[in-house]
């Protein structure tokens, strides 16, 4: 990838920083991906289908952005589904969805799931 911010050679003390970083972003792509792809099932308007799977398309490309840094840096981001923050989040989200109580849900970013479904995002 061509456009990789030049990043200077990391300590080893903020490797963990940077590691942990990559790795919460990569899992809230990954938590977002499946919580978009869960509401293929329960939107109706086609139209929202295909802003849908925009919105889907985009997101996996963010995630597919962040690789090549951990990959330069020899970093080796964990990604973890079932950790208690996303999966609390992905288990909100699809309580929401389930009920199509998302369109009474302002329109966020995936990420401001956990705040309308009471949790902290960090």
């Amino acid at each position: 990838m061509k456009n990789l911010i030049e990043i200077p050679e990391l300590e080893i003390q903020h490797q963990d920083v940077v590691t942990d970083i990559l790795s919460q972003s990569i899992t809230g792509e990954l938590i977002g991906m499946s919580n978009f792809a869960s509401l293929a099932g329960v939107i109706d308007d086609v139209h929202e289908k295909m802003e849908l799977w925009n919105t889907l398309i985009a997101k996996d490309s963010m995630r597919k952005a962040i690789w090549p840094y951990a990959k330069k840096y020899n970093l080796e981001p964990v990604i973890n589904l079932n950790g208690h923050y996303w999966k609390s989040v992905r288990e909100c989200f699809l309580k929401y969805a389930q009920k199509k109580g998302l369109y009474r849900m302002p329109r966020h970013s995936g990420s401001d799931v956990g705040v309308l479904c009471g949790k902290h995002v960090p």
